[in-house]
């Protein structure tokens, strides 16, 4: 048995990797800097992808100014964690969600065209696309 010792060895690589949830396919990797993190990374790689019109979804370590900034310029959009830490950014987002759930919760219960308890409304709004473009429809709307 041959015994490594990791303390002396090579640093393992690191990379980040753009991943699409509908395919399941790898986009693109990048190897993070030896003496860096992903944050500065990130928006290296969103700046490689094709992103107009995507939704990009990333944790709440990657809620940064360059990072937004990246994904507004590729014109895709963004979900991003807001941290409770970074009061500045975290500004009146709660209130904001509380009110689209709402709105969301209101277009569905008025909806007909399905004929399920607001529960089960809620729970296809998360797979059927048809009920997802009916809720987007109803918010240019309002």
């Amino acid at each position: 048995m041959v015994e490594v010792n990791r303390l002396s060895g090579p640093s393992p690589l690191h990379t980040i990797t753009a991943f699409a949830t509908d395919t399941r396919l790898v986009l693109r990797q990048r190897s993070v800097g030896e003496m860096s993190n992903e944050i500065p990374a990130v928006p290296i790689l969103l700046q490689l992808l094709e992103l107009e019109g995507a939704v990009v979804t990333l944790d709440a370590m990657h809620t940064q100014v360059q990072t937004a900034k990246a994904i507004i310029e590729s014109e895709a959009d963004d979900v991003l964690c807001l941290k409770q830490n970074q009061p500045h950014s975290h500004g009146g987002a709660p209130e904001v969600a509380v009110a689209l759930r709402r709105l969301s919760l209101n277009i569905l219960q008025q909806d007909t065209s399905l004929q399920e308890s607001i529960r089960g409304k809620r729970l296809r709004a998360g797979w059927d696309e048809a009920v997802l473009d009916g809720i987007y429809q109803a918010f240019q709307a309002a």
